[in-house]
């Protein structure tokens, strides 16, 4: 019941500015060095180039936030881009409903990967590293895709995803 495909996130996309038709990515995890947010960022930065309205919400928190990424975001002018949420109990499911992708590059310490199987309750697809459990989880091409997470692959798998609007709601 918590998570469900009919729960609206459009109060979320005001809350940051961010417009009906903007598509947007999000990740959910504790900002830490080995969690791979400088191969995400620049990801980001080479999606973002080609599509320019892309917005992505960084939901967590971690003690190297500035150093991993705030700083990163700056250098490379991503501010009006990539919105950093902080952390969110309350409101969690609304954030996760206000996306159109999510991204997951490294389980967390019980590999669970439980905000991927959040994100997929709600119906989005995942794009999705492929470590620990996380190919297990998303079917490659089904409900999301498996990548080597690389700079290039990730930016071409969001590309894909948000490009393709069908295959996107098919997933």
């Amino acid at each position: 019941d918590k998570f469900n495909p009919g729960i609206d996130g459009s109060a979320v996309r005001k809350k940051y500015g961010i417009s009906a038709d903007d598509p947007v990515a999000g990740i959910v995890a504790r900002v830490q060095k080995h969690r791979r947010f400088d191969v995400l960022i620049r990801a980001l930065s080479r999606a973002i180039d080609q599509i320019p309205r892309l917005k992505v919400l960084l939901i967590g928190r971690g003690t190297h936030m500035e150093e991993i990424a705030v700083e990163p975001v700056h250098e490379l002018g991503l501010e009006n881009n990539i919105i950093m949420t902080g952390y969110h109990l309350e409101d969690y499911p609304e954030l996760l409903a206000a996306l159109d992708i999510k991204i997951f590059l490294v389980p967390g310490s019980d590999g669970s990967c439980r905000a991927v199987r959040e994100a997929m309750a709600m119906g989005k697809p995942v794009i999705a590293a492929n470590r620990g459990m996380l190919p297990e989880l998303v079917q490659d091409g089904v409900s999301g895709f498996v990548v080597d997470d690389t700079q290039e692959n990730l930016a071409r798998a969001i590309i894909r995803l948000v490009t393709d609007v069908p295959l996107r709601r098919k997933m």
